[in-house]
């Protein structure tokens, strides 16, 4: 009897381990976001950008909500792109009291000489001038972010971006719910994504740090891109090197021979 009794306890204990499953993360598949509309200078040597000064975020379309969450908007961009570590962001509250535009984002134009003065006067090495001509917290969630990082000694744009972020694309959607699960959910079960409880802070900082990694991925894609064409053309130079001496030995081999 004792013995009968110790296999059910075994068989017991053995069903209920086989009936625990721990909790899987599982990311939908899907089409994400499409951001193509990135560039970055392929030949611009962007390890020497260290600090970068950020101009105030423009409303050219003067928008209410971006007026009104200017600062959440400036701090949420700030903290996602420092943590990629790229370069260092600084801020000055005087410059939102100039009236002359450093960087006009609607035209493309800019004032090169201020932004010498600027890089010299903040020890930066880049300006950044960022636009958000539309923003809406509530749903369906949009913005609309334009970008360029320039050189603050030459002029040359570094990095520009110009995107618009809608929850009511699907690929936007889709991409949303991946960065959730991937960053926001954790081990909880129940933590699930539901798009109508997200907050615009969640909003803001998917769209802030997907725009900071195209610039970590367009920066690694041309690094490799440059190192392989030194590769390649270090190559040829050693094959035209290789032919210049064949062509050149049997000649003094048969001045030996004279």
């Amino acid at each position: 009897m004792p013995g009968l009794m110790r296999h059910l306890l075994l068989f017991t204990l053995i069903s209920l381990l086989g009936g625990c499953h721990p909790h899987m993360k599982i990311i939908p598949s899907g089409s994400s976001v499409n951001l193509d509309n990135v560039y970055a200078n392929p030949s611009y040597d962007h390890a020497q950008i260290n600090n970068v000064l950020l101009l105030p975020i423009a409303n050219p379309d003067d928008n209410h909500f971006v007026k009104e969450h200017n600062d959440r908007l400036r701090q949420s961009f700030i903290k996602n792109m420092a943590k990629f570590n790229y370069f260092y962001i600084q801020y000055d509250r005087d410059l939102e009291n100039q009236r002359e535009k450093v960087v006009d984002m609607e035209s493309g134009s800019y004032d090169r000489l201020r932004l010498g003065v600027l890089g010299n006067a903040y020890n930066a090495q880049g300006i950044l001038a960022l636009s958000i001509s539309e923003y809406r917290p509530f749903f369906p969630m949009t913005m609309r972010i334009r970008g360029t990082l320039f050189d603050a000694n030459t002029g040359e744009r570094i990095w520009s971006f110009d995107q618009v972020f809608d929850t009511d694309d699907a690929t936007v959607e889709n991409s949303m719910r991946v960065w959730w699960n991937s960053r926001m959910a954790g081990g909880d079960q129940f933590n699930r994504y539901e798009l109508n409880k997200l907050r615009p802070s969640f909003f803001m900082n998917f769209v802030f740090h997907t725009m900071a990694d195209t610039y970590g991925n367009s920066r690694v894609g041309h690094i490799e891109t440059i190192a392989e064409e030194i590769k390649e053309n270090k190559k040829k130079m050693e094959k035209i090197e290789d032919m210049q001496e064949d062509a050149f030995i049997p000649s003094r081999t048969r001045l030996h021979r004279l």
